[in-house]
């Protein structure tokens, strides 16, 4: 996986001695950057290579989502870790703010 460069100098990740599992450490507090996670599932390769992050505020039994919901939140400068098919694929960062149906990475 790779970090994006303008993420690269303030956070790193270590390995933990559990598969799959990793820490991520802030190296420079003075960012003011959230960070979000998605789980994508097989609508990954499709929003990567659009540009753009989806995710659904009710579910297909018509129930909110509130994790999709906050996602509205996401400021541009945001880092976004795109989970899919068991791994962290991507590390996204924000380019455009929400306008309510996805943000552009």
């Amino acid at each position: 996986m790779q970090i994006p460069s303008e993420a690269a100098e303030f956070i790193d990740f270590y390995k933990t001695d559990r598969p799959y599992v990793y820490q991520v450490k802030i190296i420079n507090k003075k960012q003011k950057t959230k960070f979000w996670w998605v789980n994508q599932g097989k609508a990954y390769n499709e929003q990567k290579m659009g540009g753009y992050l989806w995710a659904p505020q009710k579910s297909k039994q018509n129930r909110a989502i509130s994790y999709h919901i906050d996602l509205l939140k996401a400021e541009v400068g945001d880092l976004v870790f795109c989970y899919s098919l068991q791994e962290v694929r991507s590390i996204g960062i924000i380019q455009k703010k929400s306008r309510g149906r996805r943000s552009a990475f």
